[in-house]
């Protein structure tokens, strides 16, 4: 696992069978190797089908023949940087010197592929009656942070801060939805489990057609 040093506000982990998720600790989110963090992460929904009984559908790297998992981390103080096969992600407020601050830090993670007809898809159109992505805190963090959906593509082994989303790093509103879909503040260590009406609604929206480009994690609400 690749050292990129502890950050002070927020950790996740996210990534396949050992990839880690992407958890709220302490300004960086953990991956187990893989080259990135979703291992850890595990996305379960309640699926009520076009037609048919209820049935969870869970998704996480490398299990059951799922493959679709993305993520990244965005660091305004290494711009050219990619950082999508690192085993951790930070996320953090620009708030160290010199000015202005840097240390900004933005998570992405994706779980593409998971609507469709294929056997371990869910179909369009079913009804999301919960939502549930599990994360791990690599320590504990006071940062408030927030969970967004994206609205533009990314590309896990080519986004940077600098080559993405005009050069300044997730933009609410623009690259991404206005209002979080989920928002905490800090993260004890161990698991995190995000989730709620909000949260499920934003899933439904996929299965109802809007575009899935995964999450934006930034700190703030």
């Amino acid at each position: 696992m690749r050292d990129v040093g502890y950050l002070r506000d927020l950790v996740l982990l996210a990534r396949r069978s050992c990839r880690p998720r992407s958890f709220p600790g302490q300004g960086r989110i953990v991956r187990t190797g893989l080259g990135a963090a979703a291992l850890a992460c595990l996305l379960a929904l309640l699926v009520s089908p076009v037609n048919g009984a209820s049935v969870i559908s869970t998704f996480q790297e490398g299990s059951n023949g799922y493959s679709g998992t993305r993520d990244a981390e965005l660091a305004d103080g290494a711009p050219d940087e990619n950082r999508g096969q690192w085993d951790r992600v930070a996320v953090d407020y620009a708030d160290k010197p010199p000015p202005p601050p840097v240390g900004r830090n933005d998570g992405l993670l994706w779980f593409s592929g998971i609507f469709g007809y294929g056997g371990n898809q869910i179909r369009p159109g079913a009804q999301i009656l919960q939502a549930t992505l599990t994360l791990e805190s690599l320590g504990p963090g006071t940062v408030h942070w927030a969970v967004h959906r994206m609205l533009m593509t990314w590309d896990e082994d080519q986004v940077t801060w600098a080559n993405s989303f005009g050069g300044d790093g997730v933009t609410r509103g623009t690259d991404c939805l206005a209002d979080s879909d989920y928002d905490q503040a800090g993260a004890p260590v161990g698991t995190v489990v995000i989730g709620g009406v909000a949260f499920t609604a934003g899933v439904q929206a996929w299965a109802n057609g809007e575009s899935n480009y995964g999450w934006a994690f930034l700190a703030g609400r």
